[in-house]
């Protein structure tokens, strides 16, 4: 069987581009964040480059018995997110980068031809939606493929890029921020947790660390904004990860609850269609998620179910005490929809759309 090299995938991607898609023909790399890089093509309505990086089958002496495929897959994430950011504050000029976001859950049962519902939501939860895990049989061999992941994106993109010394406390930081995804937390309760295991440390480190992982899009990270008196916070944010897969993987802490992961699923969801995200407070109740793209605002709100009255009660409180026009939602992974109170909507996970 012939291999499908790089060079031949370059050639068929830069084909594709020029015919089909309407872009010029391809430049020459120039600077650092683009050493290397396997095409640069502008496109013929707009100003902005595109950079691709393509991956052919590596060839016989790179494969590996078990898992090539994972180590071809680990080195192409790993060239590709050390350019997927500068320290760029300008609206123009320099570059701008989308974020390699994992399967959504409609292209999770796309993939492997599941139904619209919720047995296949929970399994998608469980799974994660990176696209190698789907080949990947045992439990073992996914873990050590998350594990292998994560090492490659810390030492390319932040031990490499940063010259991090302490790569065991830039670990500990990510396994700190992996257990407490869509928890409020401060800096200092990294620092104060990091010291109560006799690990020394300090606020600018841990602060740095937080921000390089974000910045790889390991994690994400959303600030706490009053509603009512529009500014945002300064202290106390939410992290939440570019994939439950660290989390149903890596995770030394066994008692979280669906809840929360149902929180990162939907973060990550409106994140893919590009809304900014905020946390919302509202006197002194928590709107999970303040959503805003092109002067339009959403508010949400993630229930695990709505198991009574009661419970009902508390999930729709903060949305009603929000007193403007915009859509509001509660989303959870009850059986069915509880349908509209008070124009506040509820609808179920999976039929996000």
């Amino acid at each position: 069987m012939k291999l499908l090299t790089e060079p031949f995938v370059q050639k068929k991607v830069i084909d594709y581009l020029e015919k089909v898609k309407g872009f010029n023909p391809p430049e020459k790399p120039t600077g650092l964040n683009e050493h290397g890089v396997d095409i640069k093509m502008k496109h013929k309505s707009c100003g902005w480059y595109f950079l691709v990086e393509c991956k052919g089958d590596p060839s016989e002496s790179v494969k590996q018995p078990n898992g090539w495929r994972s180590s071809a897959m680990n080195s192409a994430i790993g060239q590709i997110i050390t350019r997927m950011h500068t320290d760029r504050k300008a609206i123009y000029g320099g570059y701008n980068y989308g974020i390699a976001f994992p399967f959504s859950f409609k292209e999770f049962i796309s993939s492997r031809n599941l139904p619209k519902n919720k047995e296949s939501f929970l399994t998608y939860m469980k799974t994660g939606g990176l696209p190698e895990l789907l080949n990947l049989s045992d439990e073992e061999t996914k873990i050590h493929y998350i594990s292998s992941l994560k090492d490659t994106v810390m030492l390319r993109d932040i031990v490499d890029r940063y010259n991090i010394k302490d790569v065991q406390l830039l670990d500990d930081t990510f396994k700190f921020i992996i257990d407490n995804i869509g928890s409020l937390f401060s800096i200092n309760a990294i620092v104060n947790y990091l010291e109560s295991h006799k690990i020394k440390t300090n606020h600018e480190t841990i602060s740095n660390y937080v921000r390089h992982l974000t910045q790889s899009f390991l994690a994400h990270c959303a600030e706490r904004y009053d509603i009512k008196g529009k500014e945002i916070f300064s202290t106390g944010k939410k992290y939440y990860l570019n994939d439950l897969a660290f989390k149903n993987y890596l995770s030394s802490d066994f008692n979280y609850g669906l809840g929360k992961q149902l929180e990162n699923i939907i973060y990550l969801h409106y994140k893919r269609l590009g809304y900014s995200i905020h946390i919302g407070s509202i006197l002194g109740e928590e709107v999970d998620f303040v959503l805003e793209k092109e002067g339009i605002k959403k508010y949400v709100q993630v229930a695990y179910l709505l198991l009574n009255k009661k419970t009902a009660d508390r999930e729709f409180r903060s949305l009603e005490k929000i007193n403007d026009s915009f859509e509001k939602t509660v989303i959870s992974l009850d059986d069915a929809p509880l349908g509209n109170k008070n124009g506040i909507n509820h609808i179920c996970a999976w039929e996000l759309k």
